[in-house]
């Protein structure tokens, strides 16, 4: 079971605030089902928006069409990159 209490997220960019989480609770029962599709959608937007870099690890062959870099993990080490838009 995953279980999130209470997570709050403000960001500061200058003099701009953006509540990007207030208070969320969450709680994934195990064996329950996430949609990767969705958390990945919303990932490539709030990148673009605070300018950020996204690093995620992963096996899931669904994963590769939303992100801009792939990089290979060889022999406990960053290998290749491929993928790049």
């Amino acid at each position: 079971m995953v279980e999130i209490h209470q997570v709050s997220r403000l960001c500061r960019r200058g003099v701009d605030e953006v509540h990007a989480l207030e208070n969320v609770s969450l709680t994934i029962a195990d064996g329950t089902f996430v949609a990767l599709e969705d958390t990945l959608a919303l990932l490539r937007p709030l990148k673009n928006k605070f300018h950020k870099t996204v690093l995620m690890v992963t096996h899931d062959s669904r994963a590769p069409r939303y992100v801009d870099q792939i990089f290979h993990r060889e022999k406990r080490r960053l290998g290749r990159c491929s993928g790049s838009k």
